[in-house]
């Protein structure tokens, strides 16, 4: 598996291009250490594995042994459900972070609550199967046809095998799900923000940026009564983490504004300080989710280092909330631009005279005035952001698709003595693959239930704390798909399964 491996890694690399999460010139390291690591890991966990599983049956009289593989499987432990009932309430508990807290940990609990919950599914699937077999064997013993009869009770035999089945396809659904709703929750927020907040009449870009000179020639239109220029940038900070003794940095979005010109173009939403001080040396404003995750506040120190690699060490004089729409950090515009390789700002927000003429004016300049739009200051990193998630989910579906497909193909071929023994009661072939076909079916819809049971609560918490909203937004398109893709693998692989079953489904191996 190497060789493919080093395949998807420059897969991976020509996708983190692509979307503009790392440089043309990154160059991929593919020496031979990481396969020799990965396989030696990996006969290491399958030797252990195949040691434990074989410990109890090299123990037993062949007698026993034959007798317990022929016995009906034993009912799952009480200790399995009490498990699975308390990480599904983690799971729900988590799924409530980001109505109650801020930053970064909030918008990764849902994440975390997703995990949980699919290892409650895990947990509690017999018990899960039980209850939704027992419903809908009513709708198909009530058909009295043969093939829905038998699905019916096969699928009550055997709880827990149909469990293994359906959890694999349920991750795939609810994770997937997770992956692309946050991200859009998370947009459509900023969106809002930004749709609030900006109180500016005019938006002015130029696909080569705004000069400092184009500025000045902005404040000298008649009409205009206040320009503020922004530039939106990356910066690194360098903050403290709870229970560790080292410094972490990570990437946040700067944007640089005019003081002066804030109170008539923008309202960020200022919870404590004062955004004017913002016009004094070394100051920064900073958003909600970022004093949380980073702890600070107002009359604290923001250190770490500019795009260009200088050093940024900046005493905190405001936080504000709508962070979302307007970005991490506020800093005055001169300031950021200064640190920028094109030392202009990315556009500029005009507020004018109600009746003026200014976009006339302003088109006369050779550039565009349009009204504000609701694309947030960070637009750019969330792009990048929701393309790491794409690629990421892909990887993760792939993954799960190839233990999906494993793990029904040889559930399905090992009931070959059950398909014998309908054969010598009297069933069909045709009437046993009908059972399969509406087994299969009854497995994909399960997984789908189960799935969107796993997504809801953790998007729903997400779109409440991040817009208030119960409903999540969800990308149509990428949500069908991911469904579509695990309940049709999970009906392709029982389809496969039963073909090579089948064929050895005599009569006589029942024997």
């Amino acid at each position: 598996m190497s060789p493919p491996g080093y395949l998807l890694a420059s897969a991976l690399q020509w996708g983190f291009v692509e979307g503009g999460v790392i440089p043309s010139d990154f160059e991929l390291s593919a020496g031979p250490l990481p396969a020799v690591a990965a396989c030696g890991s990996v006969l290491v966990a399958a030797v252990v594995a195949g040691l434990i599983a074989a410990r109890r049956p090299a123990k037993l009289d062949p007698v026993d042994a034959l007798r317990d593989a022929a016995a009906p499987t034993a009912a799952p432990h009480r200790l399995r459900l009490v498990a699975g009932i308390l990480v599904g309430a983690g799971g729900f508990a988590a799924s409530a972070g980001p109505m109650m807290a801020e930053g970064e940990a909030a918008r990764a609990s849902s994440a975390g609550a997703a995990i949980l919950l699919i290892i409650a599914v895990a947990l509690l699937g017999p018990w899960l199967m039980s209850a939704m077999t027992a419903v809908v064997g009513v709708v198909l013993r009530g058909t009295r046809a043969p093939a829905p009869v038998l699905a019916a009770a096969s699928a009550r035999h055997d709880t827990r095998r149909l469990a293994a089945a359906v959890t694999p396809l349920a991750l795939g659904i609810g994770l997937g799900l997770v992956q692309l709703g946050a991200p859009t929750i998370t947009a459509d927020a900023a969106s809002a923000e930004v749709r609030v907040g900006v109180t500016a009449d005019l938006a002015v870009r130029h696909p080569g940026g705004l000069a400092p000179e184009v500025i000045d020639d902005l404040r000298e239109i008649q009409g205009v009564l206040a320009v503020n220029p922004l530039t939106a940038t990356q910066a690194v900070a360098q903050y403290r983490m709870v229970d560790d003794d080292r410094d972490t940095g990570t990437t946040m979005s700067l944007t640089g504004v005019d003081p002066e010109a804030l109170p008539a173009t923008l309202d960020v939403g200022v919870r404590s300080g004062d955004l004017a001080r913002l016009s004094e040396k070394n100051t920064v404003a900073v958003s909600t989710d970022f004093a949380s995750t980073a702890r600070v506040d107002v009359g604290g120190r923001l250190v770490g280092f500019f795009g260009d690699g200088a050093p940024l060490d900046a005493t905190v004089v405001a936080v504000y909330t709508r962070g979302l729409g307007f970005g991490a950090t506020l800093m005055a515009d001169h300031t950021v631009r200064a640190h920028t390789e094109s030392g202009v700002s990315t556009q500029a927000l005009l507020s004018t005279e109600p009746g003026a003429d200014v976009a006339s004016k302003v088109a006369d300049m050779g550039l565009t005035a349009v009204a504000p739009s609701d694309d947030p200051a960070d637009r750019a990193e969330a792009e990048q952001q929701g393309w790491v998630n794409t690629i990421a989910l892909v990887v993760i579906l792939g993954y799960i698709a190839m233990a999906v497909v494993n793990t029904l193909v040889m559930a399905t071929t090992q009931r070959r003595r059950d398909f014998a023994l309908l054969h010598l009661v009297g069933a069909k072939r045709q009437q046993i693959r009908s059972m399969m076909r509406i087994e299969s079916l009854l497995v994909a819809g399960a997984a789908l239930v189960l799935g969107l049971l796993v997504a809801a609560p953790p998007l729903i918490g997400l779109s409440i704390g991040m817009g208030g909203s119960a409903v999540p937004t969800l990308p149509v398109v990428g949500s069908i798909l991911v469904v579509g893709a695990m309940c049709g693998i999970g009906l392709a692989a029982l389809a496969a399964g039963t073909r090579v079953a089948m064929r050895g489904a005599e009569p006589g191996e029942v024997g």
